[in-house]
């Protein structure tokens, strides 16, 4: 709840726009603020009182020549600049003051953990329950011109800068993230490709922040040009001969404000003028084919040490889901997962000898309306030969809007004590390593279904490798298949990998370290596969997530138990 508890600390928030929302928010709430930025408070620089720029570097070049120094014009810009930082800075502290609200300024820089850490350890500030992080910087070029020196200091400032802050903070405790993107990250810019992809992986985190923390309010402002900060009159005059329009501040600091004070119902926001997404499809127009390539290895996906069968990772069939729905989400922006339909296991990747370099996402359109779209997406990879070989395949159904939570009617969390001793990963009825182990308790076990109390710890962003969860949580997902496999286990006393889903739904991820429960109801089984419906769900029986025909094939394998060695891959 936005109250006078609350404690923000704000990037870039002494000076330009993000000082303005600053202040806005400190009128609508009295709380408190650290601000932070690279531009130090020279409190040696002279106090002069002058009304803009150009009077300013007159009043400066006075000054240094009556203290017989040179008034080179670095020099003056130079001396400029460190008294109207300094001014910005402090008129601010005073206007946050004057709205009933404290706030202090740090200087630190964003880009480096340690120097922001010791900043804020220096403050003696208690624990911070927002960010919002409005740091940013230009250095607009046609991509052919930009140096490496240009990439760094765009991109660093926005996404090594977000970096920093959640390094030094406990993110567990906080309630409000709030990003500062831009309508070039979703629709691009000419000059700005640094800038844009810097945005974008802001919007990403954004959705994958909101994942991990559900009760974080997470907004992502993809701000058009606003009518100051970065935009410079001569921009503002190139920008109304393109059409488009500059943002007064007083209208982007009410937006800025009354989402905050709102329901966080939009994990990301496109504000003021814009052009036509480039991705808009008219209906009845085909999205044309799509074909991403990617490398993948273990070292750069660490979860997959934790997903090995007879010595090799294997690639876990729920992350396949995931990466598949995870291209369809880049390429349709404005759209969130639905669902996941015919979700088949083809030639399921072994990171062995034989993986291939690279793997290729294969995407086309199936059907689309106003509101929906199912895209059609294949994972393969080509042989020395250039033969294709397909891995997975899915259709990814995607929607404008949010998908209505339903409940699970039949649940029954009745203890059955006869399964109070089984510990599948220790006993070696499951071998996965520990980011996949969120079995806690079997509650019951009979013939046609098994009901098992679980929770689940989301693993870190470098764990996730190339994974992201943007789309859903693959470590919840992948559990529903280790419950019907525990099933497989118990009854044919074999192991089990999972061939084939027919519909997977994913509402909500259940809280981080707090108590679910999967229910399987077994709907058809022979010694070969094992068809079953799963749901994952509260102990009011809320859905979280549930699948619709989830196959496993039955592997003529014995597993261990108690007081047998081999091990079974169920994944």
């Amino acid at each position: 709840m936005l109250d006078a508890n609350q404690v923000f600390l704000v990037s870039g928030g002494a000076r330009g726009v993000t000082a303005r929302c600053v202040i806005g928010l400190a009128q609508a709430v009295q709380c408190q603020f650290i601000l932070f930025g690279r531009t130090a408070v020279d409190a040696t620089a002279p106090e002069l009182h002058y009304a803009n720029d150009t009077d300013l570097k007159k009043q400066v070049s006075a000054y240094l020549r009556k203290q017989e120094k040179n008034a080179t014009p670095a020099a003056i810009e130079n001396l400029a600049r460190r008294i109207k930082g300094r001014d910005e800075i402090t008129h601010t502290l005073q206007s946050i003051a004057d709205a009933g609200s404290h706030a202090q300024y740090i200087s630190a820089d964003a880009t480096s953990p340690g120097h922001l850490a010791a900043a804020l350890a220096a403050t003696g500030i208690g624990t911070i329950t927002g960010v919002i992080h409005g740091a940013g910087a230009l250095s607009d070029k046609l991509i052919e011109q930009k140096s490496q020196k240009d990439w760094d200091l765009v991109y660093n400032t926005k996404v090594a800068g977000l970096r920093s802050i959640i390094s030094c903070i406990d993110c567990t405790a906080l309630e409000y993230m709030v990003l500062f993107s831009s309508i070039s990250g979703f629709y691009g810019n000419r000059g700005q490709a640094d800038y844009a992809v810097a945005n974008e992986v802001l919007n990403k985190f954004a959705y994958a922040f909101k994942q991990r923390y559900p009760a974080c309010h997470t907004t992502a402002f993809n701000w058009g040009p606003w009518d100051g900060g970065m935009v410079t009159p001569q921009l503002k005059a190139a920008l109304g001969k393109a059409g488009v329009n500059v943002m007064p501040l007083e209208t982007g600091v009410t937006l800025f404000v009354d989402t905050l004070k709102a329901e966080n119902k939009n994990v990301q926001i496109l504000v003021n003028d814009a052009p036509p997404p480039a991705t808009s499809v008219r209906q009845g127009t085909a999205l044309p084919l799509h074909r991403i390539r990617r490398e993948l290895d273990v070292p750069g996906n660490p979860f997959l040490r934790d997903h090995v069968i007879d010595g090799k990772a294997v690639l876990p069939t729920a992350c396949a889901g995931a990466w598949m729905a995870n291209v369809c989400l880049g390429l349709q922006p404005g759209y969130r997962l639905l669902s996941l339909s015919d979700l088949r296991v083809l030639k399921g990747l072994v990171c062995d000898d034989h993986l291939p370099s690279s793997f290729i996402v294969e995407v086309s359109e199936s059907t689309s309306d106003a509101d929906n779209r199912v895209l059609s997406t294949k994972v393969l990879s080509e042989t020395p030969g250039k033969n294709q070989r397909y891995h997975y395949s899915a259709d990814i159904c995607l929607t404008r809007h949010s998908p209505v939570q339903t409940r699970y009617e039949r649940f029954d969390l009745t203890e059955d004590t006869r399964h109070a001793h089984l510990r599948p990963y220790h006993d070696g009825i499951l071998f996965h390593g520990p980011v996949f182990q969120g079995i806690r308790k079997v509650l019951n076990l009979s013939e046609s279904r098994i009901t098992v109390e679980c929770s689940h710890l989301t693993p870190d962003f470098r764990t996730q490798g190339q994974f992201s969860m943007l789309s859903y949580n693959w470590v919840c997902m992948d559990l529903q298949f280790q419950c019907l496999g525990l099933w497989i286990a118990h009854h044919f006393g074999a192991s089990a990998l999972p061939l084939h889903c027919r519909q997977f739904h994913s509402y909500q991820t259940p809280p981080e370290q707090q108590t679910f429960y999967v229910s399987v109801e077994i709907t058809e089984k022979s010694e070969h596969k094992v068809i079953a419906s799963i749901y994952v769900h509260d102990g009011e029986g809320q859905l979280f997530s549930c699948a619709s025909g989830a196959e496993l094939t039955v592997i003529k394998r014995t597993v261990r138990s108690s007081n047998q060695t081999k091990a079974a891959p169920t994944h």
